[in-house]
């Protein structure tokens, strides 16, 4: 039996409105986690949890407390003995005290990293001093007054600072755009069961793809193919959003089999449609 023509037409408009919700549903998370700096200040201490993250932080630390080391002692430093202050001013950025004094540069650096800053990041002499004080206890007022503000040469990609302008501007057109065109869709279908079918199939598919794209790249995947430490603070700020997210896709999931099942749950009080009249009967039929 041939489709009626408000399904072949309706059929389309949901699959691309589904498309177009999907494509916001990834722009919505990339704008809150991979471009949103406030978020990477306010779980700086998740951003700190990363140990790769920490041990390039304190490279860049460890010229400055060469400046507050008595000179004797640095002539007379090992390799080991330095790296020694490494690790010690790594492991004392997972303090909680620290870890606050390190909340405005870590959204600093992200805003550079994502077009907003202006130049390099500089960690205040306060917060180096903060660290040092706590990694090498005993050090006199007068070497820790010679700590010098840190500053990294944190990268500028262009790409997330047009994707940032680019979301900011088309997402919620988008978003509007796609609920229109499902809802016509669905409308102009004759056979809703039908429809909501394709929905469901849709939901299903964007919850799961999502679970690889949101969750398993960014977080499990990304880390482990860079070396820079900037795709290590992208990581963890989408690993404490994994939460949040992984939550929204399984009621998204949930949804979908609804839509797929629905006839399931819900009674069918539409009346089948009656059967064709049989065609009259020809000249030739009645002869024979």
């Amino acid at each position: 039996m041939p489709r009626p023509m408000s399904d072949v037409v309706g059929r389309p408009i949901i699959r691309l409105g589904m498309l177009v919700a999907g494509l916001c549903f990834t722009a919505w998370w990339v704008q809150h986690t991979m471009l949103d700096p406030a978020r990477t200040e306010r779980i700086a201490h998740v951003v700190l949890d990363d140990a790769d993250f920490r041990d390039y932080l304190s490279k860049a630390i460890q010229p400055a407390v060469s400046h507050a080391v008595p000179a004797v002692a640095l002539q007379t430093a090992t390799p080991a003995q330095i790296t020694t202050v490494r690790d010690t001013l790594a492991t004392t950025m997972a303090r909680p005290e620290i870890r606050a004094a390190l909340e405005t540069f870590l959204a600093d650096a992200h805003r550079q990293l994502v077009g907003e800053g202006t130049g390099s990041v500089t960690l205040s002499r306060d917060s180096v001093e903060s660290m040092v004080n706590a990694a090498i206890p005993g050090l006199s007022p007068a070497d820790l007054a010679k700590m010098p503000p840190v500053t990294f040469d944190v990268p500028r990609s262009s790409a997330l600072q047009r994707a940032r302008e680019f979301l900011d501007q088309w997402l919620l057109p988008a978003l509007a755009a796609a609920i229109v065109l499902v809802l016509g869709g669905v409308a102009l279908s004759k056979r809703r069961a039908n429809a909501l079918k394709i929905v469901g199939r849709w939901l299903i598919a964007i919850s799961l793809g999502h679970v690889v794209m949101l969750w398993l790249i960014p977080v499990e995947v990304l880390p482990r193919l860079s070396t820079s430490p900037w795709v290590h603070l992208i990581a963890s700020t989408a690993k404490a959003f994994s939460a949040g997210v992984i939550t929204t896709l399984v009621v998204m999931l949930g949804v979908g089999v609804f839509c797929l099942f629905f006839e399931h749950f819900v009674p069918n009080t539409h009346a089948p449609d009656p059967p064709s009249p049989a065609p009259p009967a020809t000249h030739r039929d009645v002869l024979l």
